[in-house]
């Protein structure tokens, strides 16, 4: 007996997710390059049901990992999970859930620190540009890294 189209859409959707977790517009994406644009919102509304698709709880866990594993910056987090076809407001509310913007500059200081000794041969000016460019990298806005290499070299000079 052959599977219904919905189905094998679903299947196929459930074996892309078997990997990583994904957002809902990468599961349209993939949908759509399998050929199932007929079926992709029947699918969608069956994967969601099942709860194997929610924006929310990826958004958050996306940043918690993230955030914590690699050490990146609210910008960092925001671009990626856009890139990841997320909605802003879903973004910002798992932001300020996850990573308030008030913990930004403690964090920032804490990577600086680290990546401060291990500049420990290079002096103090080079040292700072270096660690600032290192934070804003990992998405840490322009005034939280000054904020920390400021800190660091004020600390050296005493």
């Amino acid at each position: 007996m052959d599977k219904a189209p919905e189905d094998k859409a679903f299947d196929q959707a459930c074996g892309f997710l078997s990997y990583r977790p994904r957002t809902r517009h990468e599961l349209v994406g993939y949908l759509a390059k399998r050929g199932w644009n007929d079926i992709t919102e029947i699918v969608m509304e069956r994967l969601e049901r099942a709860g194997l698709v929610d924006d929310t709880e990826f958004a958050t866990a996306w940043i918690r990992e993230r955030a914590t594993a690699k050490g990146y910056g609210r910008r960092r987090l925001m671009s990626e999970l856009t890139r990841l076809g997320v909605e802003r407001r879903t973004i910002d509310a798992a932001l300020d859930d996850e990573y308030p913007a008030e913990t930004e500059t403690d964090r920032a200081a804490g990577l600086a620190a680290e990546r401060w000794r291990r500049l420990s041969t290079v002096d103090p000016y080079k040292k700072g540009q270096q660690v600032f460019g290192y934070l804003v990298r990992r998405g840490f806005a322009a005034g939280a890294a000054k904020e920390a290499v400021d800190a660091l070299i004020r600390g050296e000079r005493d």
